[in-house]
């Protein structure tokens, strides 16, 4: 896309958010898993910075249910909010996985490699670079690729699950 193209899209787009009656733009639905985990993601990552003092139960399928207030001398409370800490990072996962999955994206690389300790599209970039790529499945690790795109179903699993509980 020219720079100009670009610009003409960003200039339509905003005008679109500022005269919409629901002030969203045709890109936001567009893009509406990238939009929303751009958004989400922040707030994931901060709230796993705070200290927390309350985890969700096991069983949240009760609207009765409150969050547990954690007794810092209880073994079981300690355990309990370290299994919260695991669930959030999981989610903080997913939202990464959602944004930057995508191969031709230098965050892709540093997504993966943090993760998997290597980059599944790194041929694939190579001879994309080279103006040699052929579209084959031995340009790409797929086995890394699925492992992440599960572990992210999960994360999303886990995020709708303890939505209602994302607080403190």
């Amino acid at each position: 896309m020219t720079r100009l193209k670009k610009l003409l899209n960003n200039v339509k787009w905003f005008f679109q958010r500022v005269f919409r009656k629901n002030h969203i733009s045709d890109i936001e639905t567009w893009e509406c898993n990238h939009y929303l985990a751009k958004f989400i993601l922040p707030r994931l990552k901060a709230l796993r910075k705070q200290e927390l003092f309350c985890y969700p139960p096991d069983d949240v399928s009760s609207i009765s249910v409150s969050k547990t207030v954690a007794d810092e001398n209880s073994k079981e409370d300690k355990e309990n909010l370290a299994a919260w800490y695991n669930k959030i990072d999981e989610m903080i996962f997913a939202f990464e996985y959602a944004l930057y999955e995508d191969s031709t994206d230098k965050n892709s690389t540093d997504f993966y490699i943090r993760y998997y300790g290597e980059d599944p599209y790194e041929k694939f970039n190579k001879d994309f670079d080279a103006g040699t790529l052929n579209f084959n499945d031995e340009n790409v690790n797929y086995e890394i690729v699925n492992k992440a795109h599960q572990r992210a179903l999960k994360g999303f699993e886990l995020f709708g699950k303890y939505f209602l509980y994302l607080y403190d």
